[in-house]
């Protein structure tokens, strides 16, 4: 049961930080230039969902900040790069739930080990 917790909780972190990040980064560029302070106050963003997360659901926080940045990292911070703007928010959203599942995978999978051994 928690492994399936531990990458249930992965893809929901993940889908929030493509929500947040997205919305931030909406917020910011008015002027539809996105400067560095712009993208390090948006960069803060999946720590705080991490962190909430983590509170909400007694998940370790270490394990929802790397699947909340790995999914930034790879899904959403290349499509909102590549992407024209005109990209709806859902999009952001399924691939934040995809890379959180994809991310979580290996880290639940390793924590469910971690504690098999131990026990």
């Amino acid at each position: 049961m928690s492994l399936l917790k531990n990458w249930v909780w992965g893809g929901i972190t993940g889908l929030l930080v493509g929500v947040t990040f997205i919305l931030v980064h909406e917020a910011l560029t008015e002027d539809d230039r996105f400067k560095a302070w712009e993208f390090a106050l948006a960069t803060v963003t999946p720590c705080l969902v991490a962190i909430v997360m983590s509170k909400l659901t007694g998940c370790r926080k270490i394990v929802l900040i790397s699947v909340a940045y790995l999914t930034l990292i790879m899904p959403i911070l290349g499509l909102a790069f590549g992407a024209s703007g005109t990209e709806p928010l859902w999009l952001f959203t399924g691939l934040g739930l995809i890379g959180g599942l994809v991310w979580g995978t290996p880290i639940a999978l390793w924590t469910y080990i971690i504690k098999r051994k131990r026990a």
